[in-house]
């Protein structure tokens, strides 16, 4: 570790079992995101192209693409469902997480102060983030609920609800407001009881976060200049998929569009005849618009896995090399980069959720389409396997997180800089230190 003088204030990372846990939920919801958004527009174009083209049954493979698809909408819906509930959980658990780790940092640590994230991040009494989100489900439930009542009612006049299931559908909706209107309560009482130790907290940090960035680059000015290894030297560049990728989304999309468009130009009109020579355009167009669009997913796919597996590998160097020193001085840049890019074992985790999402999805539709020769509990089992993978691997990505900021913060001691602003900061030569 870098000698500092005894008693001198420092920027120290925060930890806690709680935050750990909601930062491996976090993770998690991520990769439901990604992979039910994802698997639902894949099924689409499949779907589509199979219907416009019969690609498939042209290549030998007998799929009924559209079936699936079908069946498929169950598990989006559930999928969207669990997301429309567990991210407002999550930021919720992770606000009462962040709180209860900050009062224990500033009993355990009486001169320290944690990263500005952290106290960014407690502006607002947890208690806010509950009444937020019961304000948000409080107006959402009312807006069905009035659309659902409307439509039951005029069911009802027309002898169309005898099943009664309108009501019940208005009812539920009904329930999410009540309960909207029971978490802004809720959340208004626990912010009057949190808003003085909030602030307390704050208050106490203001000055002692001033005092450790002061004592850190003070220290930190008599560091040896260090000679980062090539791993670490290079600069985060966007790759060619990142440049050419919206402009092939766009493409796609258009083309494909388009395809569909001149084939049916809106949901209750007849299918247009163009002859041959239109029909024969209008296929090429539906295949290579949904060719590009699927060609382009899969290589974000691969480019993902790749630079998850290279942050690994620079973690890994970054590690070992602060390891094999006591005190280093980094340039702001590259210390910024170090402690805020998120860790390879987070990103793994997102990942195993997302594909455990997307095996899920198509796993269920395959049950509900009930097709020959497939058995859809195979993908169900894998698919809840890598979820649970999943949330371990959050689990672990969280300690390793925290483990490395805590050794490049020992042996760089980088003060408190504005890490969301390095770049700019590095742009206009900023603290012009050795560490390129």
């Amino acid at each position: 570790m870098a000698e500092t003088s005894e008693g001198s204030p420092r920027i120290r990372e925060i930890d806690s079992p709680a935050l750990m846990l909601v930062s491996a939920l976090r993770d998690v919801v991520v990769g439901l995101t990604v992979g039910s958004v994802g698997t639902f527009l894949l099924l689409v174009v499949l779907g589509i192209i199979e219907e416009e083209t019969s690609l498939f049954d042209g290549m030998g493979v007998s799929l009924d693409l559209d079936a699936l698809f079908r069946a498929s909408m169950g598990s989006v819906l559930i999928s969207w469902g669990v997301m429309a509930l567990a991210w407002p959980a999550v930021l919720v658990a992770g606000k009462f997480a962040t709180f209860g780790a900050a009062e224990a940092f500033a009993a355990r640590h009486p001169h320290d102060s944690p990263p500005r994230g952290v106290r960014e991040g407690l502006r607002t009494a947890p208690g806010e983030t509950v009444r937020g989100t019961g304000l948000v489900l409080l107006w959402i439930g009312a807006a069905i609920t009035a659309l659902f009542l409307l439509v039951t009612l005029v069911m009802q006049v027309q002898g169309e609800n005898d099943d009664g299931i309108g009501w019940v559908l208005t009812g539920g909706c009904a329930v999410i407001a009540a309960a909207g209107y029971g978490l802004m309560v809720l959340g208004a009482r626990i912010s009057a009881s949190q808003g003085q130790r909030v602030d307390a907290v704050l208050s106490t940090w203001r000055s002692r976060s001033a005092a450790a960035e002061k004592a850190e680059r003070r220290m930190r000015r008599e560091l040896p200049p260090a000679e980062l290894p090539p791993a670490l030297r290079r600069r985060r560049r966007e790759g060619i998929l990142a440049t050419v990728g919206p402009w092939l989304l766009g493409a796609g999309g258009v083309m494909f569009m388009l395809a569909i468009v001149l084939r049916q130009p809106c949901r209750g009109c007849e299918q247009n005849e163009w002859g041959p020579t239109g029909e024969g355009l209008i296929d090429s167009l539906s295949t290579a618009g949904g060719g590009i669009l699927t060609a382009l997913g899969i290589a974000s796919i691969g480019v993902w896995l790749f630079s998850v597996v290279r942050l690994f590998v620079t973690e890994e160097v970054l590690r070992r090399w602060l390891r094999a020193r006591s005190g280093v001085r980094v340039a702001d840049e590259k210390l910024g980069e170090f402690l805020s890019t998120p860790s390879a074992a987070r990103l793994g985790a997102t990942t195993l959720a997302a594909f455990g999402t997307s095996l899920l999805m198509v796993a269920g539709g395959v049950a509900i389409a009930e097709w020959e020769g497939l058995d859809p509990s195979i993908g169900l089992t894998v698919g809840q396997a890598m979820l649970f993978a999943a949330v371990l691997a959050g689990l672990v990505a969280w300690r390793r997180q925290v483990a490395l900021r805590t050794l490049v913060r020992d042996r760089t001691l980088p003060g408190d800089p504005p890490l969301h602003d390095s770049n700019r900061r590095a742009r206009q030569g900023g603290h012009r230190e050795t560490g390129r």
